[in-house]
């Protein structure tokens, strides 16, 4: 049964997968599905729901998640169901709302050690997406590649081939473009460089590595690469002194491959999350792009559908019957907000992987993918095996026609927001940390 929390009671409140300290100020709101239509509507004040069968509203506390209740709408009182109640509660910083699920009674558990939080802002940004950086990873993958070639390498000024290749006629860079990037990386980027690697001896011969497998590549990609490069290092701040620090533009030569493969890979990126598909082969994304490109993602290796498949195995009907199963009076946003703490409690999920934004996205893609069977804790359901209505045949053909109508008009849209978003992400390449 859901708990209800009264004000000024001391409660602790999940937030980024940690338990924080808070307080009940009062019941902000709720979130209820209609009856006639199964819509959810968000942040229904208190004021405006009562119980059905009662006289008068109801106090607040008599109210939970499956009751049925009316809310008003215009002038109207809808009835519907109540799947969440969501409080208002200071953490120290002042009013903020949050949903039931997120909230446990103080004491319940102690509360995980708090981890140190990275800088923040945007001078810290590379050095941040750098520390995510599975460095171990990458460099594999780039000697692999590499094959101990070494005609790209240069220990005296590891930046010299890269200005070699820039004034070469390999290049479909413009003139412009080459002058530029000269310039700014003799005038500029190397010296910073060099000054990097001279106190850090240690990184010298992974960067030349880098050097040799990003000189090593196809045209499309070398001069994807120097122009994130040079971009992200001559302007990496957008106000006071654009210039990356010494330390950025070092971490930069590791980083602008990111970018580079954000741009090249895109489809392979959005389709498969990281997987190569099966023509990345005929495209300019190669396999080992991708696998470069999962080092930058903390948790790219983790399976999600396993942790998935674990978490049906034991809170599922097919494991717990129905009449005793603990999620049964959840609501399905409930359903899901416990899959997502059975993902964090894995033994594989660090405090790094679990704030990545890439892996929160992959996490929600596959909550979305599941949404069935958060509905109906039936694998038989989310297999499609529900019980159908019956048509004649006239219905069965017409219905068929107006379905491929609707999706090929689906496809089209699609296809549409896919170039636009694949355009967006080649513009923005630079900049991008």
């Amino acid at each position: 049964m859901e708990a209800i929390y009264n004000p000024r009671q001391e409660v602790e409140v999940r937030v980024d997968g940690i338990w924080r300290p808070a307080e009940i100020i009062s019941i902000d709101s709720y979130n209820i599905r209609e009856t006639r239509r199964g819509v959810i509507q968000y942040n229904i004040e208190p004021d405006n729901v009562r119980g059905i069968h009662r006289e008068g509203r109801p106090r607040e506390r008599d109210l939970r998640i499956n009751s049925q209740v009316e809310f008003t709408q215009g002038n109207r009182w809808i009835s519907g169901i109540i799947t969440n109640t969501n409080y208002a509660v200071n953490m120290g910083n002042g009013r903020e709302r949050v949903a039931s699920y997120t909230i446990r009674p103080r004491g319940l558990q102690q509360p995980a050690p708090q981890p140190l939080a990275l800088p923040a802002g945007p001078a810290f940004e590379v050095h941040n997406a750098f520390a995510d950086l599975n460095l171990p990873k990458f460099m594999t993958v780039v000697r692999r590649e590499n094959n101990d070639a070494s005609n790209f390498k240069d220990p005296s000024n590891v930046l010299e081939p890269v200005v070699s290749y820039i004034n070469s006629s390999d290049t479909s860079l413009s003139q412009e473009q080459k002058t530029r990037y000269t310039r700014n990386i003799r005038d500029s980027i190397r010296q910073n460089v060099n000054a990097y690697i001279t106190d850090h001896p240690q990184v010298k011969e992974d960067t030349l590595e880098v050097i040799q497998f990003v000189l090593s590549q196809d045209p499309k990609y070398k001069d994807l690469y120097i122009e994130t490069f040079e971009n992200e290092c001559m302007g990496g701040y957008s106000s006071g002194n654009r210039q990356s620090c010494t330390k950025g533009m070092f971490e930069r030569i590791y980083m602008a491959n990111k970018g580079t493969i954000e741009g090249l890979c895109f489809e392979e990126l959005q389709g498969t999350s990281g997987v190569a598909s099966t023509n990345a082969a005929a495209s300019s994304c190669k396999p080992a792009y991708l696998e470069l490109y999962s080092a930058f993602v903390p948790g790219s290796d983790i399976d999600i559908n396993n942790i998935f498949q674990k978490w049906y195995n034991q809170f599922s009907y097919d494991a717990i019957p129905e009449e005793t199963n603990p999620l049964r009076n959840l609501s399905v946003e409930a359903r899901k907000q416990h899959f997502r703490d059975f993902v964090r409690q894995d033994e594989a999920i660090t405090q790094r992987i679990w704030g990545n934004a890439e892996f929160q996205r992959k996490l929600e893609q596959s909550i979305q993918a599941n949404n069935i069977i958060f509905e109906t804790l039936s694998l038989d359901a989310g297999l499609g095996k529900r019980r159908r209505k019956r048509h004649t045949f006239k219905h069965k053909k017409k219905h068929n026609r107006k379905t491929m109508k609707q999706r090929k008009a689906t496809m089209k849209r699609l296809k549409r927001n896919v170039m636009k978003g694949k355009n967006k992400i080649i513009r923005k390449t630079r900049g991008r940390y």
